[in-house]
Formats: structure tokens, sequence, C-alpha cells
């Protein structure tokens, strides 16, 4: 089940937001070993300075209950990682400042998860943005993902030349949008049909953005 989270303040959602900082603590921490520096590590959670009332949160809740595997959307139109941290990754285009380009990042999933859920994620972050009014994502991206994203189908290109960040070669890249690519996307992941139900969400997110 995939469920969109609006910010950490909503009570109902508390527990699933504890869930998916511990999955990012667990993942980009304990497992890649991030070092600590302008992200914070307390009590087994994860979180940095992007993680801000306007940011939203994909995550896919396990029929335990808990968050396996979760990603961050937030408006390029204030403050976002690539733009602030990675700026020099953007050499192509101008940098993004728009409500209707957003950026993708902390985006992973558990070991144990199922192997469909790169292309799950990528169907769920297009339904999201054709909801809303998005016609491109950008993001941080480690170079070695960009194979398992041509195979679930979705659409980007690079926004300049790759560097080293620590031991991963990363670069920026921006998502087209569109209702093709996610047809391709679900039937590419075996996806029959939407994975996020909008109701006030989204109605309340075009109040923001307009």
């Amino acid at each position: 089940m995939f469920k969109i989270l609006p910010d950490g303040n909503r009570g109902t959602g508390r527990g699933l937001f504890a869930s998916m900082h511990r999955l990012r603590h667990k993942v980009f921490i304990e497992e890649q070993s991030w070092p600590l520096g302008d992200i914070c590590s307390l009590c087994g959670m994860e979180r940095d300075d992007f993680d801000v009332p306007s940011a939203r949160y994909i995550v896919r809740v396990s029929r335990q209950g808990d968050v396996d595997a979760c990603m961050r959307l937030l408006p390029t139109s204030g403050p976002y990682l690539l733009g602030t941290k990675f700026g020099d990754l953007i050499q192509k285009i101008s940098k993004p400042n728009s409500p209707w380009i957003w950026e993708v990042s902390r985006l992973c999933a558990d070991r144990n998860a199922a192997d469909k859920v790169p292309g799950q994620l990528m169907a769920a972050m297009l339904e999201f943005g054709l909801a809303n009014g998005i016609t491109n994502y950008v993001s941080v991206s480690d170079v070695r993902m960009e194979p398992a994203l041509r195979r679930c189908g979705s659409v980007f290109s690079r926004l300049g030349e790759p560097r080293r960040c620590g031991g991963d070669l990363i670069v920026g890249v921006i998502f087209k949008v569109s209702e093709a690519i996610l047809h391709d996307v679900r039937r590419k992941s075996g996806i029959s049909g939407p994975l996020l139900a909008f109701g006030s969400e989204a109605r309340a997110l075009q109040e923001t953005i307009a």
C-alpha cells in the first residue's frame, strides 16, 4: 500500500514518519555509511535540512505496517537539495526554480522489499506529478542507478557531467512527467492501476502551489 505523507505534524501520520526516517537511517547511514555532516542521526532516524513542511513523502507500507520504501518530493520554488548543495551538477539548464518542477530525493527501499519497488516508486512519483500539474522532476543520482531507471521505463537526461562524491559517482538528472511514460512504467513493472489515492491532499497541494 502506498501513501502520501504531507508533513510530520499530522497526528495520524507520525508513526509512518518515524518508520520512514528509521528506514532512511538503516539504508543511508548503516548500510551506505553516509558521513554525518549535513544530515542528522538521532535515535536511529535520519533527517536533513530539507525535511521541511513544504515537502511531500511517498511511502510504501508493508503488511506489518512499516515503511519499506520511500521518497521525498520538494518543489524547486524553494530550497532543495540539488540546487542548494549540488548546484555544480546543473550545467545544461538554468537552475530550476518553479512550482511545476519538483525534486525527488531520499529514495530508498529495504533490501527485503520486492524487486519491483523501483518501478512502483517511479509510477507513484509520476501519478503524483500528473495529479498536481508537475512537468518535471530533478534529482541527484548515483550513476549506478541509471540502468535500473531505464529498465522500469522512466525517461530522464543528465543535467551535466558526473563527479565523485566520496565513493560514489553522482550526476544531476531531470525526469519527464507524462501519461505515456506512466503507462510504460506500469507495463514494465506489472502494475495494473493507480498506486496513490488523491483526495483532500491533492486539493491542498494545488492551493499551495497555485
